[in-house]
């Protein structure tokens, strides 16, 4: 079984918040431990940080779903907490985290798995890529022409013009 953490006990609240970045610099590197380190006493979170590389960068772009494959790495804050009081202060933690290593970004859309609930539209379009992001659409139109599969990270039907 794969996992990043050990398992979690049910009910637990999340916020997760992720890049891709072109590089990981020093200082990079330093404002993520800084940022680990500031967190208050009543909260609890965790910095993830994956390199991509070997056949994750091979592959063709167009033969796969995610669209970056020019990316080194990718660095989500993962804030995961019990007590809903710590809500704000545990998104806080992960926004800001996000928000400060805006410098080493790529342009396209992070990893949709590990993305928060208020995940941006065009976030997740261009986690596809505007070519891909189309014919999802177009699957999405014949299969699910309602969006009643629209909980995860949402691809809109297609729509028709008349």
């Amino acid at each position: 079984m794969q996992r990043i953490t050990c398992e979690l006990k049910f009910g637990l609240r999340h916020y997760w918040k992720n890049h891709f970045l072109r590089e990981l610099p020093d200082d990079a590197i330093d404002l993520t431990i800084n940022h680990f380190l500031s967190r208050e006493p009543q909260l609890s979170g965790s910095v993830l940080i994956e390199p991509f590389h070997g056949a994750a960068r091979r592959v063709p772009l167009q033969d796969t779903a995610w669209n970056e494959r020019s990316v080194r790495y990718n660095a989500t804050c993962l804030s995961i907490w019990d007590d809903p009081a710590n809500d704000d202060a545990q998104i806080a933690w992960a926004r800001t985290y996000a928000a400060s290593i805006q410098p080493w970004w790529t342009a396209g859309g992070g990893y949709l798995n590990y993305s928060s609930p208020d995940e941006l539209p065009d976030r997740v379009k261009a986690a596809f890529g505007e070519a891909k992001y189309a014919r999802l659409q177009e699957v999405k139109l014949r299969w699910d022409p309602l969006n009643r599969f629209r909980f995860n990270k949402n691809v809109l039907p297609a729509v028709r013009s008349l």
